[in-house]
């Protein structure tokens, strides 16, 4: 049965749940789309406990019974005003950690940013609870703080300060410039520069001049001289003369001219003309050629020489020509001028041919100024014909034309056999082919969308009441899902309000985009997945590893929470038992594997010349251990010892029982001399390794060598044989390599 602290504080949980309940307010809602240093954030955050402080709790509190949970703490930012801060948590059973409880608290501002041309208005929270204070996150780091709904991010009042023309622009060639730029606001120390191009300078005309050309006269500027009649004069009054009216760039004088137009002078001695004399010409202007000779033409130099398009020639691959006879007014010929007429087509014009009866009845042809037009009336099926150029001269040898619509086996086209399916021009035949080019009528009739899906999306969108969320989508994504197709959503789609793209697709083609609609969507929330292991390090026999444990959104990859970073304990050496997590470990004593012999010691002194005994020499001794014993004691050990196999370290002394099997047998000796030198012993020891087939370990040394205690304490080293009376006194090196004192030797 609960206590009454405990029911009391749960009455009290279910009470402030169901009065203060809060909704989240998305930062990106108040954003205005601004490019601000500071990230936008949920209106939900969670945090960590700061240090304890002295100020008093907002929330009741509630005994001992509960306490907070620190990583429960959520602020919220609601949208009565960026004053109104709401802060739920949980409280735990101080017996029962899964005995939780809901509580809310009361938050304000612990520090307000004006926006400014780098970030948006921004806020950070504090809340007491318990006695215990904890912050939205680091005051210091734009990054955790909250966007205050009427503050953006301002735009730079963007000024020029400086600029340098690094090539001036011409008439004819653009210019390039570098140009500084701040910011008018005080407290905003933006700058920026760029390069532009400075645009090609406008031409200043200048008065209209005639340019004297062919047969017209000059003066030594180069302009037309006119006679007292107001004409150009002519260099050859019986010939026509060419000139133009223009003008020229008065800057630098420069000689771009644009010329207005193209005059003609007129011949001033001939009267009129006639053709006297054709050849390899039918008719000229609907005329046959006969008819046109010794026609009087009562203005040559209008009416000559005539548009070869107005000419049919009997052979349209040969040239053609006539001759002009040019008069006087007193009917006096004056000339004779051969025109030659280049080979060419007369009054060409253009059919289309289909390879079937469907695509002809899909497509509208029509001749519209003279040129064929092929209208596909599908919305997404090209049909492709041929449009086949004729030629109106009656003695034209183009050749007859025929479709081909493949290859046979043997790789020869193979021909439409029923008749050709050809739109003709005015009824005209299909003789005289001259071109052939083959030409697709894309589609170009109306598409078709499915009305149903689109009043379908509008619904959902009306009955979200414009806040419809990145998880609508899915539904609307879900209408008649061939003909409806939705755009990228916005990059971060938890945290960032966004326009989507619904686009309705054609019913017939299911590929063209014929409709859209812009949709306004709000963020769906983070979705928080497991924690994930970064910057791994892996641990090895001599040092700890270690990661940092990553929270991070699912849907956008932002991390959620503050990194933890974990450490793994150094994993065991080879020759370790185990290791533990603060990394004591056992060591194996048993396993000899990497086993080896180590001498410990650097000399020996025997006890009462046991050693001395010959009859050891070979033979294996019962102790590992060779010298004195007591107080004065110099002995050689001898032990064996392992290494780990992956970092040659760690050094194990193997367990007692296994140093028992070690063999240590002497195989030289030799006594210390009269003099007191020391004399030498050799051993050599023998260590049969556990379960290793013929695993056997061996090792020698060699060290200095005294009988007895006595003899060592008692030694003299021999005198230089230069001064054999001469004592050793003071601190001398002996042979093996020990400092001592001496006094008279």
């Amino acid at each position: 049965m609960m206590n009454k602290k405990r029911l009391a504080a749960l009455a009290l949980s279910a009470v402030m749940a169901a009065s203060t309940m809060s909704f989240p307010v998305y930062a990106a809602d108040f954003s205005d789309g601004g490019n601000a240093q500071a990230k936008t954030f949920s209106a939900e955050v969670e945090v960590p406990a700061a240090e304890v402080t002295e100020e008093t709790p907002d929330s009741v509190g509630v005994g001992d019974a509960f306490k907070v949970v620190p990583e429960t703490i959520k602020f919220h930012y609601n949208e009565a005003g960026y004053e109104d801060f709401t802060v739920t948590f949980q409280r735990a059973n101080v017996n029962d950690e899964n005995d939780l409880m809901n509580d809310t608290a009361k938050a304000t501002t612990l520090k307000h940013l004006d926006a400014n041309c780098f970030h948006p208005g921004l806020l950070w929270m504090t809340v007491t609870i318990d006695g215990e204070t904890y912050t939205s996150g680091d005051v210091e780091d734009y990054n955790q703080a909250f966007i205050v709904k009427d503050e953006p991010q301002r735009e730079h009042k963007k000024y020029e300060v400086k600029r340098q023309t690094i090539k001036e622009a011409t008439h004819f060639e653009e210019g390039e410039a570098h140009v500084w730029y701040a910011c008018k606001y005080e407290d905003c120390d933006w700058k920026d520069d760029e390069y532009i191009t400075l645009e090609v300078q406008d031409h200043t005309w200048g008065d209209w001049v005639y340019v004297a050309d062919e047969n017209v006269k000059e003066d030594d500027n180069g302009y037309v001289v006119f006679g007292e009649d107001g004409e150009p004069e002519l260099i050859d009054e019986m010939k026509d003369g060419v000139y133009y009216k223009t003008r020229f760039c008065t800057v630098d004088n420069a000689r771009d001219t644009k010329h207005e137009k193209r005059l003609i002078a007129l011949a001033k001695k001939a009267a009129y003309a006639k053709i006297v004399k054709t050849e390899n010409i039918a008719t000229i202007s609907e005329n046959p050629a006969h008819e046109i000779l010794n026609q009087v033409y009562d203005y040559p130099t209008v009416d000559l020489p005539i548009d070869e398009a107005e000419i049919e020639l009997i052979d349209c691959s040969k040239e053609g020509s006539y001759v002009i006879a040019y008069y006087t007014i007193e009917n006096n010929k004056i000339s004779e001028e051969k025109i030659t007429v280049a080979p060419h087509h007369y009054r060409t014009y253009v059919t289309a041919e289909f390879k079937t009866w469907d695509d002809m009845m899909q497509c509208d042809v029509v001749w519209e100024d003279g040129e064929l037009k092929v209208t596909n009336n599908s919305c997404y099926l090209p049909v492709e014909y041929t449009a086949v150029t004729h030629c109106s001269a009656e003695g034209c040898p183009a050749e007859d034309h025929k479709i081909a619509v493949g290859k046979d086996k043997d790789g020869n086209d193979v021909y439409l056999e029923q008749p050709q399916l050809c739109i003709k021009a005015d009824g005209k035949t299909t003789d005289g082919v001259i071109k052939t080019e083959v030409k697709t009528a894309e589609p170009a009739g109306a598409h078709v969308i499915n009305t149903k899906a689109k009043d379908e999306v509008k619904k959902l969108v009306r009955d979200k009441k414009g806040r419809v969320l990145y998880s609508d989508l899915e539904a609307i994504a879900k209408v008649e899902s061939n003909f409806v197709k939705i755009s990228a959503r916005p990059e971060n789609n938890c945290e960032e309000s966004g326009d989507v793209t619904v686009s309705f697709i054609c019913v017939v083609d299911k590929t063209t985009v014929v409709e859209t609609m812009t949709v306004r969507v709000i963020p769906t929330g983070h979705t928080r997945q497991p924690a994930v292991r970064e910057n791994y390090v892996a641990p090895t026999c001599t040092s700890t590893g270690s990661y940092d444990a990553v929270v991070k959104c699912e849907t956008c990859g932002k991390e959620l929470e503050r990194r933890k970073g974990v450490i793994i304990p150094r994993i065991k050496h080879t020759n370790e038992v185990s290791v533990a997590a603060n990394g004591t470990s056992v060591d194996d004593e048993y396993t000899d594997t990497t086993a080896y012999i180590k001498f410990i010691g650097d000399k020996v002194v025997d006890f009462d010349g046991e050693s001395l005994d010959k009859e050891l020499l070979g033979k294996p001794l019962n102790t590992n251990k060779i010298g004195t014993y007591g107080k004065n004691e110099y002995s050689l050990y001898c032990y064996v010892y392992t290494n780990c196999t992956v970092c040659g370290r760690n050094e194990v002394k193997l367990a007692d029982s296994r140093q028992d099997v070690v063999e240590i047998t002497i195989t030289d000796i030799k006594k210390q001399e009269e003099s007191g030198k020391a004399g030498y012993i050799t051993l050599k020891a023998t260590y049969d390794q556990n379960d290793v087939v013929d695993g056997t370990v061996t090792a020698e040394i060699t060290v200095p060598y005294f009988s007895t205690i006595e003899a060592y304490n008692g030694r003299l080293e021999e005198t230089p044989d230069s001064t054999p009376d001469s004592k050793i006194n003071g601190l001398h090196l002996d042979s093996d390599g020990v400092w001592r004192y001496y006094k008279d030797s």
